[in-house]
């Protein structure tokens, strides 16, 4: 695409829904919302292994993508069908999606951390709850509340980049295109011990500190699902004219994989979270077209897509089931692997249907009307 095109496109305004993405449900999605929490779990399960402890952040990686990309796609459609994005009832439906069953959870284990002796601190507790676990404070590290620090990351990509698209979307996407594009190489300097960026005590410790934010947390997977969904809707990616074949999107996934798994001889620290999220935008785009493939036809069976529904659900209490569960030694078998994972899948499905479809039913609520048309344009 010639430089002009590209600055033309870039500029112009959102109008339309790319017709891959008009539908209000996307299946394929959904079973890799599965294939993502399957990732967690297993890693999460074979912990006091070290080559598959670090495994579970591949499986976070994709889920941050994911969000990225679904969370700008529906502020883009609310705009196109309303003329504007009201943040107020987007944050109210971001808060009935996630909080309620995050807070359940924080109560239960608050019984269990006193009918147990976790040894979940009050801090703890806390950060998790004002969602800022991915800041190391002291004393609020913990196994049982851990996975907040993902959780923690995205509520702080919802509080301060959709105000940022909505306030100027083509100075949201150059300063998003910058960070993923200009941070990881000098973080790779900072690391490298090269020039100005590790021998002046003021500028190493801001590298430090952006590539913590953007870098060390994941931030910068939302960021590229974000302006995915960005290059979509500007039409600067036409999703209907990518090159694919049947094995194309599997092969990516794995590469994604090898490249994002930190134990691989292909990791480069700063610089493989960009490429893995990269490819999965890509795949994410490469399972939108009409046309069927390997990795979409996996995608499309029925348990992956069940679980991937209940993906949210089963990552807020996975981390009670998976590894050093509190009840361990109460009774015989407690420590069964096979058992807390059964239970785990009941719990889950439990608390999506019984309880977070209240939530969600009422986040439907929140969808914002169009404007009425006055009498002259209905005429």
């Amino acid at each position: 695409m010639k430089l002009s095109i590209l600055k033309t496109k870039l500029s112009n305004e959102v109008s339309a829904v790319p017709t891959e993405l008009a539908q209000p449900y996307l299946p394929y999605l959904d079973g890799l919302r599965g294939v993502a929490i399957i990732i967690v779990i297993l890693s999460h399960c074979l912990k006091e292994n070290p080559y598959f402890d670090v495994l579970g952040e591949v499986g976070v990686e994709i889920f941050f993508v994911l969000s990225g990309f679904l969370i700008t796609t529906l502020l883009f459609k609310e705009k196109i069908k309303n003329g504007h994005i009201s943040l107020k009832l987007f944050y109210i439906r971001r808060a009935l999606r996630i909080m309620p069953v995050a807070y359940l959870f924080l109560l239960v284990l608050l019984i269990l951390n006193v009918c147990f002796a976790l040894g979940v601190t009050p801090v703890g507790f806390l950060a998790s709850a004002l969602y800022i676990k991915n800041i190391p404070i002291p004393n609020s590290a913990d196994w049982y509340s851990g996975h907040f620090w993902s959780l923690s990351i995205e509520e702080q990509f919802y509080l301060f980049f959709p105000f940022l698209l909505v306030l100027n979307l083509n100075r949201y996407t150059l300063l998003i295109s910058l960070l993923v594009i200009v941070l990881p190489i000098i973080g790779l300097l900072a690391v490298n011990k090269v020039g100005i960026f590790y021998t002046n005590t003021a500028i190493h410790a801001l590298v430090f500190l952006l590539n913590s934010v953007f870098f060390g947390s994941g931030t910068v997977s939302i960021l590229v699902g974000s302006l995915c969904a960005i290059l979509v809707f500007k039409e600067v990616v036409v999703i209907d004219r990518l090159w694919n074949n049947y094995f194309l999107s599997f092969a990516l996934f794995l590469l994604a994989v090898t490249i994002g798994y930190k134990e691989s001889v292909l990791f480069i620290p700063h610089i493989s979270r960009l490429f893995f999220s990269t490819l999965i935008a890509w795949i994410i785009l490469l399972n939108l077209k009409q046309e069927k493939n390997l990795f979409s036809t996996i995608l499309g069976w029925s348990a992956f897509k069940q679980i991937g529904i209940l993906s949210y659900s089963l990552y807020i209490w996975q981390q009670l089931f998976t590894h050093n569960q509190p009840w361990k030694n109460a009774f015989p078998y407690a420590d069964s692997l096979a058992l807390n994972l059964l239970v785990l899948y009941g719990v889950a499905t439990a608390s999506y249907y019984l309880y977070e479809q209240r939530f969600l039913v009422l986040k439907n609520k929140f969808k914002q009307a169009p404007p009425k048309r006055s009498l002259v344009n209905a005429a």
